[in-house]
């Protein structure tokens, strides 16, 4: 039989094994083949020591700031109420998708308040393409946290377009 072994069990009669039961979840890719070689960290970011200016950008406009939060080993990212007040930090290294190639990303982030017209965001994403964590608007269907996940996408050349789901 393919991808199925015959297991036997005391009293209970033969019970077949399959692969997804030798191989779980955590075995395998987001493509769904087994795991047959160790990870390999492209880009890790620890901001313990210093914002790592030479590896991460920051660009602020209207009274936005990035601040250096070494006892936590982050940053911290401010806005003001004016009109266009932005804080952004990017990486400088582009991360290329590779078909076939999985992609993983791990961060932490904490909102804070929500704010009527302020977006705040955080994820694998750039102007044209990626999916990201975003806090906006209140709505009946995020409640008073402003929670949603969006994938941006430009598929076929077009205009990027954002699917929020909330």
């Amino acid at each position: 039989m393919s991808n199925a072994t015959m297991l036997r069990t005391a009293g209970n009669g033969p019970r077949m094994l399959l692969d997804s039961d030798m191989n779980p979840n955590r075995m395998r890719d987001i493509l769904g083949r087994t795991k047959v070689s160790r990870h390999q960290n492209i880009y890790e970011a620890d901001f313990e020591y210093g914002p790592q200016p030479l590896r991460w950008e920051a660009f602020t406009s209207t009274g936005g700031t990035v601040t250096h939060l070494p006892g936590d080993g982050g940053v911290r990212m401010n806005v003001t109420t004016s009109s266009g007040s932005i804080a952004i930090r990017q990486s400088r290294p582009y991360h290329r998708y590779q078909p076939g190639k999985t992609m993983f990303m791990a961060t932490a982030a904490l909102f804070g308040a929500t704010n009527t017209n302020q977006r705040q965001r955080v994820g694998f994403f750039d102007d044209s393409n990626g999916c990201f964590f975003e806090q906006g608007d209140p709505s009946a269907l995020n409640g008073s946290t402003g929670m949603g996940v969006v994938v941006r996408t430009d598929a076929g050349g077009n205009v990027p377009s954002d699917t929020r789901i909330e």
